[in-house]
Order: structure tokens, then C-alpha cells, then sequence
């Protein structure tokens, strides 16, 4: 029979595996059959060519893992005033909120920029941002179940207004200590033995 403590620990483990589960894709690299669908999607989502090829070579080369996507902005200073801007940009993360945090995708980082560029190479009209953003996505697949939904287009209209400029590219990480899976392991494990020991002492 299962002391009172075994069930404890027994409960804390299945709590973790159960945001584990949920927070780790578990259906590995795109296969070919999903890479045409999510090719169909992106088409009838209003995709242009050069658009859906791109994305078809970033399917192609899926690995199954976790990646992030750096951006950097430059809010739009001609048209729109820095309120508009904003607004334009909560706009666009209306969609994005909850079709991101349902897919156990997130920001890991935010920043307004407090100085230009200060090494610049090799490319042009990259002294100026306004903030960078990483953001991280479960797998390439919930990336594109957000941007092949047809409320995503309509949405991506106001991130473009809102812009003067952007660029966006994914990484896949080699150190990430910052990683939600380790945090809780050891906030579980650190909880748990002291609420162990609270017990214990009563």
C-alpha cells in the first residue's frame, strides 16, 4: 500500500509530465503529407509564392524541436503617430495572444531599444529599432496552424501598419536555461521537499 508520502511525490510527477506533455511537441519532424496541406492552407490564406516556398523549405528542414523567432522593430514614424502604432499592434496581437499561449508558445524576451545600432555590417538601414522580441513556438507546426488561419491575414494587415520596418528569423537554441520545463521541475522538486519537511515537523 502507497504511504501518504508516495502519493505526494506520485502527484507532483504527474503534475509536471502533464504540462511536459503539453508544453513539448511529441509528433516529431513535419512529415510530407503535412507540409502539403499546411502548402494548401498557406495558398488559400492569401500567401503569395515567393511567401509559401519559403515557408515550404522552413517545413522541409523541420528538426521536431522547440525554436525561437528574433524580431527586430522599428515602429512606423510616417502615417501613424506612436499611438496609432500601438494600437495597431494590439490589434494584431488579439489573434496572436491566444493563438499562441493555447499552443504553449510565448515571449521569452522584451526590450525597447536605448541606443542605434552599434555595429552594423553588411547590411543597410539597420541603425535604427525601435525593440526586439523573441518569441518562442512548441514546433513548426504551431507555427503554422497560427499563420495558415484565415484570421491571420486580416491580423498581420495591422503588424504591417503598424511597422516602418522588421526582420524575423527563427533559431533553435544550444543553451536555454531560462527553459519553463527546467524552472518548474526544480520549483516542483523545491516545493515539494519543503512542504515534505513542513509536514514532517507537525
Amino acid at each position: 500500500m502507497l504511504s501518504t508520502r508516495n502519493i505526494f511525490w506520485l502527484v507532483w510527477v504527474a503534475l509536471y509530465a502533464v504540462f511536459f506533455v503539453w508544453y513539448t511537441d511529441l509528433g516529431g519532424a513535419l512529415r510530407p503529407g503535412e507540409i502539403e496541406v499546411y502548402s494548401k492552407k498557406l495558398e488559400e490564406a492569401g500567401f503569395q509564392k515567393e511567401q509559401v516556398e519559403r515557408l515550404q523549405n522552413f517545413m522541409i528542414a523541420d528538426t521536431g524541436k522547440q525554436f525561437f523567432i528574433v524580431n527586430n522593430i522599428k515602429l512606423s514614424s510616417s502615417g501613424l503617430s506612436s499611438r496609432s502604432s500601438d494600437k495597431a499592434m494590439q490589434k494584431y496581437m488579439d489573434y496572436m495572444w491566444p493563438a499562441l499561449f493555447s499552443r504553449a508558445s510565448h515571449p521569452v524576451f522584451a526590450g525597447n531599444a536605448v541606443f542605434r545600432s552599434l555595429d552594423v555590417t553588411g547590411i543597410e538601414g539597420a541603425e535604427e529599432w525601435d525593440m526586439a522580441l523573441i518569441m518562442r513556438y512548441r514546433s513548426r507546426r504551431d507555427m503554422l496552424d497560427i499563420v495558415s488561419n484565415s484570421s491571420f491575414s486580416s491580423s498581420h494587415d495591422f503588424k504591417v501598419l503598424a511597422m516602418d520596418k522588421t526582420i524575423a528569423y527563427p533559431v533553435e537554441v544550444n543553451l536555454y536555461l531560462s527553459d519553463p520545463r527546467l524552472l518548474i521541475m526544480i520549483f516542483l522538486l523545491v516545493s515539494g521537499m519543503m512542504i515534505q519537511a513542513f509536514i514532517s515537523r507537525r
